[in-house]
């Protein structure tokens, strides 16, 4: 009688693919909120004329709703293994906004930014196929103290460093406070959601404690804190690239150190780390200003 030989998806793998999809939809929603934005402006803020201005409007709310829906992605991606599988994917999102932009917007993007793109894409490729080592610990076994600790100070650091930027007009530094305020509220919004889950005996899709939702209902108020915080960036005038990279750099990086802290036998492979490490690379290839400059100024003197 021959074994009934199944091949079972290793459960990283599939938090990682699942936060390939969310990433996917929240970049795509974004694209459809960018491309549809004029028409819900009133006609004297319109920099030309609206044409579709109907479908525009709705192509405009259907990112918004699709936007809004991304956060069930993570509620089942937690099932199966740690947030940071999860969170690791978020750059990959970046290659799919650029590629809408491009091909739907009509936006152009620079050589240096495609390159950007497929470095992200391999560091992606990078993280997916490493498998664990040994078991990975369940989110129910995460440290609450130790999540409240990080929380505490890192939260107020960065505060006062923005505050300092804002007072004393350091308009260099500004978007890198803004990135990493919103990046790690943004990123504590499924961390949250994973603690909430596994309050209790065992993980589940939703909270089934009273303790376990008041974590999860906590969540919600970082990643308001996220959308805020983006948009008082903006309004200050911090640079847009400098805020995306670092807002997405933190989003990637924090959660793998948080848990790192307060989850007893996480840990990452080689692989894995190396992986992070390109996509962090591949972002600041696609908007640092400071090393586009860089890469012009370099090609100007072999040119010279």
């Amino acid at each position: 009688m021959l074994n009934d030989k199944r091949t079972v998806m290793e459960p990283t793998l599939v938090a990682s693919f699942i936060g390939i999809i969310a990433t996917t939809q929240i970049h795509i929603s974004k694209g459809l909120q960018k491309y549809g934005i004029d028409a819900i402006r009133p006609e004297e803020h319109r920099l030309h004329q609206v044409t579709h201005q109907r479908r525009k409007k709705i192509t405009y709310f259907s990112g918004i709703i699709l936007n809004n829906l991304a956060f069930l992605w993570v509620l089942v991606a937690n099932l199966y293994a740690p947030t940071s599988y999860y969170t690791s994917m978020f750059g990959f999102g970046l290659v799919v906004l650029m590629l809408f932009s491009e091909h739907i917007l009509h936006e152009k993007h620079t050589p240096l930014q495609h390159t950007g793109a497929v470095v992200i894409a391999l560091g992606t490729i990078l993280i997916g196929i490493s498998r664990s080592t040994g078991d990975v610990p369940p989110m129910s076994a995460v440290e609450i103290d130790t999540v409240l600790v990080f929380i505490s100070i890192y939260f107020p650091v960065n505060f006062v460093l923005l505050g300092l930027a804002l007072k004393l007009h350091w308009k260099k530094p500004l978007g890198l406070f803004f990135g990493t305020l919103t990046g790690c509220a943004a990123a504590m919004d499924p961390i949250l959601k994973g603690i909430g889950q596994s309050v209790g005996t065992r993980i589940h899709l939703i909270p089934h404690t009273s303790a376990g939702w008041l974590i999860f209902l906590a969540s919600f108020i970082f990643g308001g804190v996220a959308f805020f915080f983006t948009q008082i960036g903006f309004y200050k005038h911090a640079r847009a690239s400098t805020l995306v990279a670092f807002h997405n750099i933190t989003l990637i990086l924090n959660p793998l150190l948080l848990l790192k802290l307060s989850l007893p036998g996480f840990t990452l492979t080689r692989f894995q780390s190396a992986g992070v490490l390109v996509v962090v690379v591949g972002i600041l290839l696609m908007f640092s200003e400071a090393t586009l400059s860089f890469f012009f100024k370099a090609n100007q003197h072999n040119r010279e």
